[in-house]
């Protein structure tokens, strides 16, 4: 989990336009920042080699490259690229952990291993590509007589 400050803020412009992250906006003199800080420690803990996590003092919103509209602290964000989602719920590290999964997962790359094509459904694939050849043929012969 990074804290962002004046040494990493361009650290965090980089990861955060390329990888899924969960952002809290906090103030240090904010009593529910305070209550969420151990939740959020978790959190970061939790999810670290799924996502980029970062905390955000409201001071440094000015140096971020991203327009996040920020009415109060502590502000949650689930971003990737220019999709953006705030979280509204309960401040328990299993709603924070649900909400993060449920709206970023899909944007985590997953290595996959392409299967080897068997020599039966690479006929089957050709054999399809016939006949949506023959019918497109049909359908401009009868179109000019």
């Amino acid at each position: 989990m990074l804290d962002v400050n004046d040494d990493n803020i361009d650290l965090f412009n980089k990861k955060i336009k390329m990888e899924p992250s969960l952002i809290m906006y906090y103030a240090t003199d904010c009593f529910y920042c305070k209550q969420i800080k151990d939740t959020w420690e978790h959190i970061g803990q939790e999810l670290e080699n799924k996502f980029f996590v970062a905390k955000i003092e409201r001071n440094y919103k000015h140096r971020i490259e991203r327009n996040d509209k920020i009415e109060g602290v502590p502000t949650i964000f689930a971003i990737y690229r220019k999709k953006k989602y705030q979280y509204n719920g309960n401040r328990t590290a299993n709603d924070l952990l649900k909400f993060a999964n449920a709206k970023l997962n899909k944007y985590i790359k997953k290595k996959r291993r392409r299967k080897k094509s068997s020599t039966r459904t690479k006929k089957r694939k050709k054999r399809k590509k016939r006949k949506k050849r023959k019918k497109r043929t049909r359908g401009r012969i009868s179109n000019r007589q």
